[in-house]
């Protein structure tokens, strides 16, 4: 029997048991308290007469379910499968989703331009705002509480990628735009810290799918990914201190001579 047909008569095996506690609940319902107990009484007596013969339990096999309960532990299995490919389907199309949400997040950022998310901290919103959604993402996977750690672990792998475009795509905006705000060393400072910031929420979203168990494919790409960012944060830095290269050539120099006068 196909999976779609067990599926079927699951459904009609659920309508049909609704059905019957619906019937019993308005009996419940329309009856006396009196009468309530005079029948529980009624039912009790006779499931204690035929618990010796069990014809109890051939009654509410026969009478209640169309598939053997083995058939639909097996349907279990079949529509894991089935939500399984709905979930990666999901995964993919959330690709778009969060690349939209990260241009709108900078975009904003950018008009606004690059204030501290607060006061206490050294970068902008725009970082929050992409972890929010990456976070978000990330509580769907876990609270499907998938049984299956291979499955759970395919979803996390998935997942993954759609981390590394984003972060990525947040560092070449960075990039692209740091030649504009290099000379001034509030922003430019920002866009440092901002990409910093990847470094540090990535490594939480690491600890939060519990890095050791996860597939060896999945830790490589997100150790990768750390390591192209620190690339990253390493070029936005040579080219903040470039800008104060003379400056500090021509300090160094003046030093040097009251050095000489004192010796």
């Amino acid at each position: 029997m196909s999976a779609e047909m067990i599926w079927k008569c699951l459904s009609d095996d659920l309508a049909n048991g609704l059905a019957q506690h619906t019937i019993t609940a308005k009996y419940y319902f329309n009856n006396t308290e009196e009468n309530i107990l005079d029948s529980l009484s009624k039912v009790n007596k006779l499931r204690d007469s035929s618990k010796s013969t069990g014809q109890d339990k051939v009654v509410l096999k026969s009478g209640m379910n169309k598939i053997k309960s083995s058939d639909y532990m097996n349907l279990c299995f079949r529509v894991k499968c089935w939500f399984e490919g709905l979930v990666l389907i999901w995964l993919a199309e959330n690709d778009e989703v969060s690349a939209n949400y990260l241009r709108n997040a900078y975009d904003r950022d950018k008009q606004d331009g690059f204030q501290c998310s607060s006061e206490h901290v050294l970068y902008s919103n725009s970082v929050v705002d992409v972890f929010t959604q990456l976070n978000q993402c990330f509580d769907v996977i876990r609270k499907l509480e998938c049984p299956d750690k291979q499955v759970e672990g395919q979803f996390f792998h998935r997942f993954s990628l759609t981390v590394e475009k984003v972060l990525l795509a947040y560092a070449d905006r960075v990039l692209a735009d740091f030649s504009t705000y290099k000379t001034d060393q509030r922003v430019a400072c920002i866009l440092v810290n901002n990409t910093q910031q990847l470094r540090v929420q990535l490594e939480k979203v690491y600890e939060n799918m519990a890095r050791e168990s996860l597939e060896s494919n999945t830790r490589d790409r997100l150790s990768a990914l750390q390591g192209r960012l620190n690339e990253v944060v390493d070029k936005l830095a040579i080219q903040l201190t470039d800008q104060f290269e003379p400056g500090v050539r021509l300090h160094a120099r003046e030093c040097g001579k009251l050095l000489q006068k004192v010796s």
